[in-house]
Parts: C-alpha cells; structure tokens; sequence
C-alpha cells in the first residue's frame, strides 16, 4: 500500500520547562521529566512511535464533524495510526457543498480503490451525508464487508449503519444508529433486518454501532475494547480533573467547537474536564469555585489564552498558573508566563488529537477496574402472557413496527403495580409485529374502545419509517404517504382519548412525533435521548428526564425501562 501523504492534523507537540528542547509526540526526549511523561503515556494510551497500529476510516463530504473529531481524537491518543481513505482526491469538504474549509476539510491518505483490508487492525464508518455516498461506492461497500465479514472490527455511527442496510449486509447483527435510517431506507427497513436497539452503543461480534453525536464517548471507547481485543492497543481508563480555559477570539481556533471535541476525547477516557471562557472571569471563578485547588495528585489545568484575557482573569487561576505541576498551555502563552517555575506542556496550535494526547498523558491516577459503559446485547424480549378482563383498564395503543423490548417492559412494569389486565389495541384487530419480529395480537381495533375517568393508554413506543420531507439522500417511497395517514389518525385518536378523561403516555418516538405538534409548543417531552434535536421550534422541548408530566393526563416517557417512573409520576400526580 502506497500512502500519498501524511494527515495534516498530525500536529506538533511541543515540551519543555526551559524554552529550549521540544519533541513531537511521533518522537521524543526521553530524559528526566520528558521522559517520565513519555513512559506514562505509553502505559496508558500505547506506543507513540511510527508503528502504530493503523485504523482505516472511510469518508465523504458531508460528514459530521462531532462524529469524526471525537473519535478519530480518542483513537489517536490511544496510539492509532489514522489513514482517511476517500473518493475525494486531495480533502473531504465538510460541507456538502464542498466549500473549502481550511480548519475542518480533512486530508485524504488514498482512494478507497487503493485500499488493502489487510493492513489495518479496524476500521470506523463516521455519520453525516459521508454514509449516504459511500452506501453506493462499489470499492466501499466492498471494503466495508471485508471488515464485516473478516472478524475485524468495524465501528459505525449514526448514519454509519446505512452503508451495511443499503446493500443488505446487516444480516442477523444487532446494531444501533439514528432513527431517521428508517425514513431514509423504508424499503429495507421494514424487511427487518438484523435487530435494532435505541442504545448508545451497541456490540455484536466485530460490529460496534451507536446512535448520535452525543453517543462519542461511550462508543469510542467500547470501539478502542474491540480493537484491543483484535490486536490493537490495550487501552486504560483514567481518572482526574482538568480545567480548561481558552479564549475564543480567534475564528481560526474553531473556538467552541474545539471546546465541545477535545471534552468528548478526553472525557473518553474517564477524565473529568470543566470548561470555562477565557474572556468571562465570572465563568472562570464559579468553575474553579468547584474545585480543590490544593489536590495537586488530581487536578490538570490546561490553558490556551491571549495576553489580554490573561490580564483580566482571577487572581486566584494566576496564581494556580504558575506554581500548578501540570500545566498544558498554547505556545502563544509562552511569552508571558516568563515567570512560571515547573514542567509545562507547550503547544504549538489547536489540533484535537495533540492536546488529548497531552492531557492523558498527565492523568495520573489509573483507574484500573472502572467499566465505561457496557455495550452488551440485551436479552431477546418474550411476549408477555396477558390476562385480558371484561372491563380493562389499562390499554396499548400498538402499531406495526412497535418497539419490542419497549413493549415488553411497559408489561412488566405494569404488572408489578397489580394491572395485570391489558387490552391490546390496534387500528384493525389481529396480528401486529414489532420492529425486531415479536408479533402479539391486539383484540380490540381504534374504534371498540371507550375511554373515560381512570382509564390509561400507552402508547409504547415505534421503530418504523415515517414520511419524512427531511429524508436525506434518499427518494421515499410512494406506500408512506399511505402510512402517513394511518400515524396521523393513530395520533388523533390517542389525543381525543386523553379529552374523554383517559391519561396517555406517550413513550420514546411516540413522545417525539406527538411533541412536535403546535399545540404542544414549549411543553417539555420526556423522548429517546436521539432525539433531542428533532422537536423543530413550533413544537415541545426535550428534556432528557426519564418520564414528565408534560400536561394534564399526559405523560411522556425516554424508554420503555422508564414505565415504572412514569407510573410513579402517574401516581404522584394523582395524589397531588
């Protein structure tokens, strides 16, 4: 394999508490404190040498910048080599519309034709419009079932997943990713291919999915699990704090998008890190008010501020500046820090993956046991036995496509506060099946009930293609008009169920298309965590509480494993 160029965002690093010696984390000094520093970062985050185990990443214009900086930030500090393979030629634009974008456009190692699945311990699969274009890339899809199909491991996210649904390579996996894939691929989506979680992260095998920008952290560090699995470098969990300060003047920095990356990266790594502007001594003051300064076994500060900021920021974090042992600081602070006695980090400019390399490089205490998150696959939901009664008084509201373990766990809940009589009710009586296959049989259709005064109707939540003019790169097909207008009774009926005295909750996506209504608009919905940018601004705002009383006799409900605490709420309210 021929690599045509090194990533530009390789960055140097610079260390020295004299001014003079300075090292690139792909070499270094390896004396006194360099060295000291150096052994510990090859104990926590692997070799900083040139043969790093190389992680392959396929990208296209378009592509979501928290879902690739995050990451490829972790990943990088962890000790990967990162080789971007692309259908672009030079950069991948950012922007979909291929506007250059000096600080964000990512350099291409090699075309994707030119690659070799052999020479990489995994590969990652970012979200944005990148997915939707390498879904129809003959050498891409062909890489991406080589990892697939080879045991390697192959991390995806948002929407990631397209690339395996489009070209039907999903099989029997159980995988995550954003809901909207089922707007986006309705035709696929309803063959019900492998079995779909609403889950941070999820792990089957080789393939490790998750769901949205917020979802980094976890991912990234059940990705950096499989790799060391397969191979690649044993990573460790930290533990510690770290303050950061910087200005954000400078347009060039990217300024709060630098913010909200380097914290996914290093908060990856079980790093505690508090942020605070460099131009609001206020915010300065009530972060360090938090902490214990005097902690030197615990606390980093890492700063990259303008002499002017410097100036006014509180006496209290000038002092802490110049005596604090682990100081990770921009080189233009070097000019008037002349005064500061004690190793320092100094760094030449904002790159991601240098500035978490510097950081966990200082974390000192290793938290050896601490578990991240546990990408586990849940057990396979049975369908519950329901004992029906003459006169319910509990009823779900299904659907095709309905969200099996959502069910299954509002059936649960229910029955361990004594309903244990439950109608199940349809548009149409007979068979209804669940987005993952549970199939139950709903006895009563939309128009046999009659709700009053007591009466609950849940509404457990769906997984299933809705029509969507938002739909990207995708032409929807003509059955979801049709499907349209079955949701859009469905709501109504749930909603004129409510008027006639019956308290409705309304779980996940159910919250979510309900929420979006007008007559909803600043109400807060309890929805999937997914879903928190979705309610549009004529309609409710996300909360990510796990249930809310978001009206009068309606409950909107995060999960179906949070059926017990809107039943609690239920109740709460009912005394009040």
């Amino acid at each position: 394999m021929q690599i045509r160029r090194k990533n530009s965002y390789h960055n140097e690093v610079m260390m020295t508490s004299s001014g003079k010696p300075s090292w690139s984390w792909r070499k270094t000094l390896r004396s006194g404190w360099a060295g000291a520093c150096f052994l510990f970062s090859s104990l926590v985050a692997g070799p900083l040498l040139s043969d790093h185990p190389r992680l392959l990443i396929l990208l296209e214009p378009g592509f979501n910048g928290d879902e690739f900086f995050g990451p490829t930030a972790v990943f990088e500090a962890a000790g990967y080599d990162l080789v971007i393979a692309s259908s672009q030629e030079e950069k991948v634009p950012l922007r979909l519309d291929g506007e250059p974008d000096a600080f964000w456009d990512v350099p291409v190692d090699l075309a994707i034709t030119e690659v070799n699945p052999d020479d990489y311990v995994g590969l990652f699969v970012p979200g944005g419009y990148s997915p939707g274009f390498l879904e129809k890339d003959e050498a891409a899809v062909a890489v991406t079932q080589a990892f697939l199909e080879s045991g390697k491991p192959l991390g995806m996210v948002c929407h990631g997943p397209r690339v395996l649904l489009f070209n039907d390579l999903i099989g029997n996996r159980t995988w995550t990713g954003l809901f909207t894939i089922a707007d986006e691929l309705a035709d696929q989506w309803i063959e019900r291919p492998g079995r779909f979680i609403d889950q941070a992260v999820v792990r089957d095998g080789n393939l490790v999915t998750a769901r949205y920008p917020r979802d980094m952290n976890v991912f990234s560090w059940a990705f950096l699990e499989v790799l060391a699995e397969k191979g690649g470098v044993s990573p460790l969990p930290l533990s510690g704090e770290v303050v950061l300060v910087l200005s954000n003047h400078e347009e060039r920095w990217g300024n709060w998008h630098f913010f909200s990356r380097l914290i996914a990266a290093v908060e990856a790594f079980g790093i505690d890190i508090e942020r605070a502007g460099g131009n609001n001594p206020e915010w300065i003051e009530r972060v360090l008010g938090e902490k214990d300064l005097g902690d030197e076994g615990h606390l980093i500060l890492a700063l990259d501020i303008t002499e002017e900021d410097w100036t006014e920021i509180p006496e209290a974090l000038r002092e802490l500046v110049g005596k604090h042992p682990r100081l990770v600081a921009g080189e233009g602070m070097r000019e008037f820090l002349t005064e500061r006695e004690g190793p320092t980090l100094w760094l030449e400019e904002r790159r991601i993956p240098a500035w978490t390399q510097a950081i966990t490089g200082l974390a000192k205490e290793v938290a050896e046991n601490e578990k991240r998150f546990d990408p586990s696959l849940p057990p396979v939901p049975q369908p519950p036995e329901l004992a029906e009664g003459q006169h319910p008084k509990v009823f779900l509201a299904m659907r095709e496509g309905f969200y099996d373990r959502s069910f299954v766990a509002w059936v649960n809940a229910l029955e361990e506060v004594g309903h244990t009589e439950i109608a199940l009710v349809a548009p149409e009586t007979g068979e209804v099946t669940g987005r993952n296959g549970l199939t139950v049989e709903a006895t009563l259709a939309h128009e046999d009930v009659e709700f009053g005064e007591g009466t609950l109707l849940i509404a457990p939540g769906f997984l299933w293609p809705q029509y969507n003019r938002g739909a990207r790169q995708t032409q929807q097909p003509d059955w979801l008009e049709e499907q349209e207008n079955k949701d859009a009774a469905r709501v109504e009926w749930m909603l004129e169920a409510r008027e006639n005295g019956a308290t409705l909750f309304l779980t996940s996506l159910d919250a979510l298309r309900v929420g979006r209504m007008e007559v909803f608009a600043g109400k807060q919905f309890s929805a999937s965590e997914q879903s928190l940018w979705s309610f549009g601004r004529s309609g409710a705002r996300y909360t990510d509480a796990p249930a809310t009383l978001s009206a009068e006799r309606l409950i909107t409900v995060r999960h179906g494993n949070d059926a017990a605490k809107a039943l609690e709420l239920l109740n709460s309210a009912m005394e009040e």
